[in-house]
């Protein structure tokens, strides 16, 4: 049932329990019925009343929303700014892309946060599945989706491009514009159809057909349709890989500049002590926001056969996007001499060879 109308319980005098596959529908039982199974409350993102049922979890959204897309937006604005003045043409732009995901997920947090406010009107419930009916709604799926996965394979390739040119500066292999014209295209092009196909095959379709089921923050969770399952597994899969390559490839970077370290005088040695912490403190502050996420799916799939989807609504809309949030701080935004010296010093040196 998609709709029902609020006096279709009237006359059911005999009412004491019921049960239903849908929430929304606790919400309009005769306030007599003692059982309603299941049923929206405080252990849930959304209520009866609202989309967004804490105010705790609509400060966050707000925060964070604002946070991804201002911080990222400054990111954009002072690489336009520094590109004429700066020769590290590939950097500047491998970041912007970075930012430009990033940029989804603000979208994608102030949609369900004006959402949340609009639909306040009314009583949520009733109109739950409006909702998730609504263009809205697939944009904001679409969104979420291009950015958790556009992100992570970019920091893969600004990782590619570091490891270059910290570990192998004089190597014949180096990262030229023409590359990451190429792999950003190939990044987004995959990006773009990865998250609009299970939106497409969303469209008016019901609960079960849908990439993010009944989840009022359009987030995919849909492990009971096969098609959907295999496309979260795949999903779980390309990103896991992507970390796996992320973090052999970062300590094999904090290895080289520690044996650097000790063969430079100690002013240079500091620096390198503070270059290897940074460099692990962006890897360990992203992959903190995605462990949870994997431990969630991994845990449920293998261990007892399904996914607990309410507690993986909480992990996705509190993880995720705070990778997006932070990414521009972190690559950017704090410290803009130590990014630079990250990527110049390669390609430096070849240039001066050359």
């Amino acid at each position: 049932i998609s709709h029902i109308q609020p006096n279709a319980f009237k006359g059911l005098d005999n009412l004491y329990s019921f049960l239903t596959g849908r929430d929304y529908l606790c919400c309009m039982v005769p306030a007599k019925v003692k059982t309603c199974i299941p049923t929206m409350n405080s252990e849930t993102l959304s209520s009866c009343q609202q989309l967004l049922a804490h105010s705790s979890l609509q400060a966050f959204i707000w925060i964070i929303g604002s946070l991804a897309l201002i911080g990222n937006l400054i990111v954009l604005i002072q690489n336009y700014s520094q590109k004429r003045q700066s020769r590290n043409h590939i950097a500047i732009y491998l970041v912007n892309n970075l930012a430009i995901s990033d940029l989804l997920m603000g979208f994608y947090l102030l949609i369900i946060a004006i959402a949340d406010i609009v639909l306040s009107v009314k009583i949520y419930g009733p109109i739950s599945e409006s909702w998730l009916l609504h263009p809205l709604c697939y944009l904001a799926c679409s969104l979420v989706i291009a950015s958790s996965y556009t992100s992570v394979l970019i920091m893969v390739i600004i990782t590619v491009d570091r490891y270059i040119s910290i570990v192998t500066p004089f190597s014949n292999r180096q990262f030229t514009m023409k590359l990451a014209y190429t792999l950003m295209t190939a990044v987004w092009c995959i990006g773009i159809i990865f998250s609009i196909l299970p939106t497409w095959f969303s469209v008016q379709q019901p609960g079960y057909l849908r990439i993010y089921t009944y989840n009022s923050m359009c987030m995919p969770n849909n492990y009971e349709n096969i098609y959907y399952m295999m496309w979260m597994i795949w999903y779980l899969l390309i990103t896991f890989i992507a970390w796996i390559i992320m973090i052999a490839l970062y300590s094999r970077i904090y290895a080289s500049v520690r044996s650097s370290a000790k063969r430079v005088q100690r002013s240079s040695t500091r620096e390198n002590k503070i270059l290897a912490i940074r460099l692990s403190f962006i890897l360990l502050s992203d992959l903190l926001c995605w462990l949870p996420y994997y431990y969630v799916n991994l845990a449920g799939l293998i261990e007892i056969g399904r996914v607990d989807v309410i507690t993986l609504q909480f992990i996705g809309i509190f993880t995720l996007p705070i990778n997006s949030a932070v990414n521009p701080f972190l690559y950017t935004l704090t410290n803009v001499d130590n990014l630079k010296r990250i990527f110049c010093v390669g390609h430096n040196r070849v240039h001066t060879l050359r």
